[in-house]
């Protein structure tokens, strides 16, 4: 499976649009790595360099990712299960 960064700007800017992330300014001179809450998702056109901008699972996020598994493609095993199916576009 070949993913390209625009396939992981898409999903991140989906994740945050729906409430399940949050996008976080990582500034050496603040000890709080919350304290740098970005406001919806920052522009990515090009590639950082010094890597200041991360994401994080909300509440939300983490209560929807444990609700319901069947959308996830592994099994226990870590095995792709066999009537996973990835979503359609």
């Amino acid at each position: 499976m070949a993913i390209q960064r625009s396939d992981i700007v898409d999903a991140l800017r989906a994740l945050i649009g729906s409430g399940l992330a949050k996008a976080y300014d990582l500034s050496a001179t603040n000890r709080d790595p919350f304290s740098g809450e970005i406001e919806g998702m920052p522009p990515l056109d090009v590639p950082e360099e010094d890597f200041r901008t991360y994401f994080y699972v909300t509440k939300q996020g983490t209560d929807f990712q444990m609700a319901d598994r069947s959308w996830w493609p592994l099994d226990d095993d870590e095995d792709l299960r066999p009537d996973w199916k990835p979503p359609e576009r």
